[in-house]
């Protein structure tokens, strides 16, 4: 085949043709203005290969230097001169607030009676369940851990590990018992309420009214809160004993319940000493007391008392999400009478001493917490909002999928799987079934001190 290259008068295109037996086949095309740059590069190339083509090079490398220099060093000056030093510290508190430690998981919570606890204890009891922790768990057919007597060997199961790691149900405040059984890096955190509301509540739950023979519904109420102190003897005589569930003899639920659970000795059980009467003592002792806790939850403040336990246990927003329990509607509820209240208060003192400096001391942790709590706060409540209404419907997504903020390290998928450990406000009954297949039948003992161990 004989080949040949012309350039034909069609401007400045060039041609290559090829001609063979069947006629012309164009090969490629191109510019002739690209055959000039080339041929132009090409003498470039030569002349750097001179001495003279290298000083004129390497002159031109500096040249270029300097300026990158000079423009990056004028950018960040503009910056600093726009950061102000406010700005600067936030940051700076921001990078802070991402947790690079490992979570805590010895913990003893005191399961205060209608303050939320089962709430609470629902939440510890998924959080140890998935990761196989080890429960201090009431011995086979009991419910409590001796409450409401101190605790005592023989009223709970011993550990399926090496250690408890949790501590979570009914139980009368013991520090020096419950530290002897626990891991020394423990936390101990409980709940509080105000104090009438969480009578109120309490008398609805355990039935006072009828039980007490005041009579039910708003006129029972009524009646009760008239004669408190004749009421509450009828409640916690032996002739209802019957009617009353896990409550012993001689015992009053409506009487600075809060306080008793803390420890503090109100003559109970009998023959005990009883600080009832004894502001000053009960007060200095009370301050003691709250000091002894990492944490004390605020009901009324439940939100942010989540955010502070999640900050204190280095957990992720994923093991604070909740499902209320317990939560039950009766007339009185929304009773907020000046004359009820003021009755109650002198009635059950202590308790209010309680709650008024448990509630300050909170707010003082969380002044010293990090500036940036609030957004914190309102963060949680977003990521909340959006499981609730993934667990209340049933449509084609299997999972949330939150990604790393701020205060998640990690961020976290919220399965199907996750609403129904969210929802179950029994886990314990699985986690006991988890202890008896572990354990030997030798470590399950069948009860302790019946004659004293209510419930």
């Amino acid at each position: 085949m004989k080949e040949r290259c012309e350039i034909s008068g069609c401007g400045r295109e060039a041609c290559c043709f090829s001609l063979g037996q069947r006629g012309t086949r164009i090969i490629s095309s191109y510019y002739t203005s690209d055959i000039m740059w080339s041929s132009h590069i090409r003498k470039f190339i030569r002349f750097t290969r001179t001495r003279a083509g290298r000083e004129v090079s390497f002159f031109f490398l500096v040249l270029l230097c300097v300026c990158l220099v000079y423009s990056n060093t004028q950018l960040l000056a503009n910056l600093l001169k726009q950061t102000s030093p406010l700005r600067i510290v936030y940051v700076k508190e921001r990078k802070s607030q991402v947790t690079h430690s490992f979570p805590k998981n010895d913990m003893v919570y005191i399961k205060m009676i209608k303050c939320g606890s089962t709430t609470l204890n629902s939440m510890f009891h998924r959080y140890g369940y998935t990761r196989n922790l080890s429960f201090v768990l009431p011995v086979k057919g009991r419910i409590y851990l001796g409450w409401p007597y101190r605790m005592q060997k023989g009223f709970f199961r011993p550990p399926i590990a090496e250690k408890f790691n949790i501590l979570s149900e009914h139980a009368v405040y013991d520090r020096r018992f419950m530290a002897s059984i626990m891991p020394n890096d423990t936390v101990y955190i409980t709940s509080l309420r105000e104090p009438y509301a969480q009578f109120k509540s309490m008398y609805n739950y355990y039935q006072v009214g009828k039980i007490s023979t005041a009579g039910e519904g708003q006129a029972g109420y009524d009646k009760f809160m008239k004669n408190i102190e004749r009421y509450d003897e009828i409640y916690k005589s032996a002739a209802q004993k019957r009617e009353r569930y896990c409550v012993p003899d001689g015992f009053s639920m409506s009487k600075n319940l809060m306080s008793f659970i803390l420890g503090l000795p109100l003559g109970y059980p009998p023959g005990t000493k009883d600080l009832t009467g004894y502001r000053r003592t009960a007060s200095k002792l009370i301050k003691t007391t709250v000091k002894q806790f990492d944490l004390i939850l605020i009901l009324e403040y439940f939100h942010e008392s989540l955010v502070m336990l999640k900050r204190l246990m280095r957990w992720n927003t994923k093991d604070i999400l909740y499902k209320s329990g317990n939560v039950l509607k009766y007339d009185h509820k929304h009773d907020s009478s000046f004359e009820y209240r003021k009755i109650y208060r002198q009635w059950s003192e202590l308790d209010f001493l309680l709650y008024d400096y448990a509630n300050k001391t909170f707010w003082q942790k969380v002044s010293e917490t990090g500036k940036n709590f609030k957004e914190e706060v309102t963060n949680y409540n977003a990521v909340k909002r959006k499981v609730d209404v993934f667990c209340a419907t049933h449509d084609r997504k299997d999972f949330l999928s939150f990604d790393r903020t701020l205060w998640d390290e990690q961020g976290f998928i919220f399965t199907r799987y996750d609403c129904s450990l969210l929802q179950d406000m029994n886990l314990v009954s699985q986690i006991k079934k988890v202890y008896d297949t572990n354990a030997k039948e030798s470590d399950i003992p069948e009860q302790a001190e019946p004659s004293t161990y209510f419930c």
